[in-house]
């Protein structure tokens, strides 16, 4: 549904193929003047409402903070696995060699597979998804994992072995000195 030639400028709605809700808004004022808002609602499966505005092409998110239950589920799981634990945008994430493996993202867990093994993976659990943090932003080698995977240990183990040994394949990372301050 696309509506147009409103008097002061523009105004589109559409929904695209993986549901979610687009609306972008073009307002003019005066002949020179352009303003334009992005509004996206998203309905993602794996995450709540994402609520994303944007104004002359800065585009902000309401981020979903991580589940602490979640949290405490892949540190305990990670426990006899050989990874660094770090911290991205509030929530636990690991990697092996500089290579992220798995971590929570909101109200999910997810893990990096090697293609194969993914492949097995989304065949394997109906449910099962690539990890998209934003949606329209599909991080390839990743995938959500179903609560039915991580609420069984020992499947849950399995897989997290397998992300672990893939993590570990990847060419290792060596990370940037950090740079001395400038005094002023």
């Amino acid at each position: 549904m696309i509506f147009d030639r409103a008097p002061c400028g523009s105004f589109h709605f559409r929904q695209s193929r993986d549901r979610c809700n687009l609306i972008h808004i073009n307002i003019r004022v005066g002949a020179f003047s352009v303003n334009h808002f992005d509004i996206f609602l998203a309905c993602d499966p794996f995450f709540d409402t994402t609520l994303f505005i944007g104004h002359n092409g800065n585009v902000t998110m309401k981020w979903e903070k991580c589940s602490t239950e979640l949290s405490d589920i892949l540190a305990s799981a990670m426990v006899n696995y050989p990874a660094q634990r770090r911290v991205m945008f509030g929530c636990p994430a690991y990697f092996v060699n500089g290579n992220m493996a798995a971590g929570v993202h909101g109200s999910g867990i997810f893990i990096r597979l090697s293609d194969p093994d993914r492949k097995l993976f989304l065949k394997t659990f109906d449910e099962s998804t690539l990890f998209e943090p934003v949606t329209g932003r599909v991080m390839k080698e990743y995938v959500a994992v179903p609560a039915g995977v991580y609420d069984t240990p020992a499947q849950f183990h399995i897989w997290l072995n397998k992300a672990i040994k893939y993590a570990a394949a990847l060419p290792p990372k060596i990370g940037k000195p950090p740079t001395a301050k400038k005094e002023k």
